[in-house]
């Protein structure tokens, strides 16, 4: 049958690489490596809900998340500046 479900907890991550795209508005971009400028360690506060459906000898899984990130991503941030990882993710599944 239909098993719905909520969640909430914490989140860890490790950024393995950032990238930036920087135009001159002229038309001209540079993709630029800042992966060695930022906090590579990340964590946040996850809420969400879905739904398990059965379909054959397996289950669909339809889900959504919240993520709230905690952490800082700048390394050596002067006061006041901060940039946080926070997103919605939806997501599909397969479970067998």
């Amino acid at each position: 049958g239909t098993s719905p479900y909520i969640l909430a907890g914490g989140e860890v991550g490790y950024i393995l690489n950032q990238k930036v795209v920087m135009s001159d508005g002229a038309g001209s971009e540079e993709e630029v490596d800042i992966t060695d400028e930022i906090n590579r360690l990340l964590y946040g506060v996850v809420f969400g809900g879905g739904v398990e459906l059965q379909a054959g000898g397996m289950n669909v899984l339809l889900e959504a998340r919240y993520r709230l990130g905690l952490s800082n991503l700048i390394k050596d941030a002067e006061a006041g500046e901060s940039v946080k990882a926070t997103s919605l993710s939806l997501m599909v599944g397969i479970k067998f």
